[in-house]
């Protein structure tokens, strides 16, 4: 497993360099989701799903919004054919700000993933 983890990562990080895509390798707090999101990047993150549906596989959300409580995300994924879940249920899905670190962060060295996306100066 760690090893088809590292493959994909080192492709994606070879993609990145050949696209000239600007990477920043640091730490990914709260504040820097906010910035992002009041400078108008869609931002997604990583997180685990865990606390959701009790399975601990990553899993990608678009984050929307933050206030002083929560953090608001879209959840691509909705159970298809499911009469428990409408689509509804995915969208500005409220994420207490403690409950979030935790589900953001993976590894004994706590690591998170997020890709913040900026229109093009083209559009």
């Amino acid at each position: 497993k760690k090893v088809v983890l590292a493959t994909v990562h080192q492709q994606f990080v070879n993609g990145i360099t050949a696209a000239k895509i600007p990477l920043s390798n640091k730490d990914v707090e709260l504040e820097d989701i906010e910035r992002w999101l009041k400078q108008n990047f869609s931002v997604l993150l990583l997180i685990s799903t865990y606390r959701f549906d009790g399975k601990k596989s990553p899993h990608w959300v678009c984050v929307t919004h933050l206030d002083e409580h929560c953090v608001y995300v879209h959840d691509p994924f909705c159970e298809p054919g499911s009469d428990s879940q409408l689509a509804i249920d995915c969208q500005y899905v409220p994420i207490a700000r403690s409950d979030f670190s935790k589900m953001s962060a993976f590894g004994s060295q706590r690591l998170r993933t997020a890709v913040a996306i900026a229109k093009s100066k083209n559009c």
